[in-house]
């Protein structure tokens, strides 16, 4: 079990072996995003496919900085790059129902990486 509590700018990030599932969740404009999201990458780098044949990200973001941006679109492009040798991943990108530039960047990252997200709307209370 991998686990990161939320902060007030950086989002929580949990991932449960049994299940697979990699959750990143929250607010994300660090001051430091390569601290945040590098052990991220590596983890994935380093999954090994024999063992752990599959991986579900799930991604939710409230607020996104542009560097973060980018540390999320190098995440997708791994798990594209661990798909082409033989993971079965998924991507759920969830977003707030009000929220277009966060749906803009979930579908350029489906376009870029050539995985297939599935787009979840939470509805406005």
């Amino acid at each position: 079990m991998i686990y990161r509590q939320a902060t007030n700018d950086s989002p929580e990030v949990k991932f449960n072996i049994e299940s697979k599932i990699l959750i990143i969740k929250g607010n994300s404009y660090p001051e430091n995003c390569s601290g945040l999201y590098n052990p991220i990458k590596q983890f994935i780098e380093n999954y090994n496919i024999e063992e752990m044949s599959s991986l579900e990200l799930h991604c939710h973001f409230n607020l996104l900085n542009s560097t973060s941006s980018v540390h999320i679109a190098q995440l997708i492009m791994l798990l594209a790059d661990k798909r082409s040798k033989g993971l079965n991943c998924k991507v759920i990108w969830t977003y707030d129902e009000h929220d277009e530039e966060m749906l803009d960047l979930g579908e350029k990252l489906a376009s870029i990486s050539k995985l297939d997200i599935e787009f979840k709307v939470e509805l406005d209370d």
